[in-house]
């Protein structure tokens, strides 16, 4: 890292764990603007916590999406019908 880069981080007084810490509840409940304005700075210093918070985000779309896919689908009757005869026969 080269030293101008070094100097800013440490004008930056969001330490990595702390920025994991606010990307998390920014998908959670929501962040103050103090705290948004704190994590975009950190994240724009910091490719690694950059880079975290957004494969956190990809995770959490790829969950949410899963789930509502899950909801929406039921089984069908043959479905239904081979697991009745499943249990019947164990």
């Amino acid at each position: 890292m080269n030293m101008i880069a070094k100097w800013l981080m440490s004008l930056d007084k969001l330490s990595c764990k702390k920025a994991t810490f606010l990307s998390v509840k920014k998908s959670e409940s929501g962040l103050s603007a103090s705290e948004n304005i704190q994590l975009w700075y950190h994240n724009k210093l910091c490719r690694v916590c950059k880079f975290w918070d957004e494969q956190s985000q990809l995770i959490d779309r790829m969950l949410t999406n899963n789930l509502k896919q899950k909801e929406t689908r039921s089984l069908t009757q043959e479905e239904k019908d081979q697991i009745k005869s499943a249990v019947k026969h164990s």
